[in-house]
């Protein structure tokens, strides 16, 4: 009869290692449709402001310690239309500044995922 140990039981036992499963990345809202009700500058040139903690580039101004800037539909590099919001790059969409009016305070980005609708509200 064999004699069956502590050890021999280890030894029988399947390896388990401790892995880390990470599923992989990937943006489901890349090349579909996105709208936004409102955007900074949809009606011509406008100023607004980042939020507090934001560096300011060659081409801003700082007012009232608030680092602000033009945005404006017409111009490539003053733009920030909703596609913007997932198109991987270091653009962004911008809503409208509430110097606009107030009911601009709650302004609906939509993302088309062609079955299914994703809406965020954004509110100031």
């Amino acid at each position: 009869m064999a004699r069956f140990t502590a050890l021999s039981a280890l030894l029988l036992l399947p390896v388990i290692t401790a892995e880390i499963l990470t599923p992989p990345y990937f943006n489901l809202a890349t090349g579909k449709k996105i709208t936004a009700t409102a955007t900074c500058g949809d009606e011509g040139p406008e100023l607004y402001c980042k939020l507090v903690g934001a560096n300011a580039d060659h081409d801003e101004r700082v007012i009232q310690g608030q680092v602000c800037d033009i945005c404006n539909m017409t111009n490539d590099a003053k733009k920030h239309p909703p596609e913007y919001a997932v198109d991987g790059m270091e653009t962004w969409w911008q809503s409208p500044p509430l110097s606009r009016g107030m009911k601009y305070n709650e302004v609906n980005l939509t993302i088309d995922l062609g079955q299914i609708i994703v809406k965020c509200r954004i509110e100031m």
